[in-house]
């Protein structure tokens, strides 16, 4: 089974990676958004990326770990989102690129996209990625995901298209 976690707290973390340890049959990640753990700390523990990645790897290396909404104004401040995801570039399995709390226009979103895919993979070139949103921050239909693959797979090259391994599915539920 694969689960995925955010670290609301030490606690928590510290409750799944003993879980984790328990019961290594079951994949585990843990998803921090910019605002729980960034760069420049979080309110999860006011850890840094290096540090909680550290922290994690150190109690059990085979936890994944993916920036959850990695981009442009994910943060505590209006900002490119590319000094946090130099950082988890350097130490995250996994980066969920998300320009669209900055791009109402999907072309726009699309070249953030394909800009930070290749941004990333400069740094990184292990990196896995994750695409789109969830509704609560832009809403696409079943043509507009479909465009965005559809440009993403003619715009990168194959390797690094082949690299996307997720895609925020929207279900309704925001």
């Amino acid at each position: 089974m694969n689960f995925c976690f955010g670290p609301m707290s030490k606690n928590i973390v510290d409750a799944i990676i003993e879980y984790s340890i328990n019961c290594p049959e079951n994949n585990i990640t843990f998803i921090p958004s910019r605002r729980q753990v960034d760069y420049n700390g979080g309110y999860v523990n006011d850890w840094t990326t290096s540090e909680f990645v550290k922290y994690v790897k150190e109690k059990n290396k085979n936890i994944i770990i993916e920036r959850d909404h990695g981009g442009p104004s994910q943060g505590d401040k209006v900002d490119d989102g590319y000094e946090s995801l130099k950082e988890d570039s350097q130490f995250m399995d996994i980066i969920h690129i998300d320009p669209w709390n900055l791009c109402n226009n999907i072309d726009e979103g699309v070249e953030f996209t394909i800009n930070m895919i290749k941004y990333c993979n400069n740094i990184n070139a292990f990196l896995k990625y994750e695409i789109c949103t969830e509704e609560s921050i832009r809403p696409f239909n079943v043509d507009e995901l479909e465009y965005i693959i559809i440009k993403l797979q003619q715009k990168l090259d194959k390797s690094l298209f082949e690299k996307i391994k997720f895609l925020v599915i929207q279900c309704g539920t925001k």
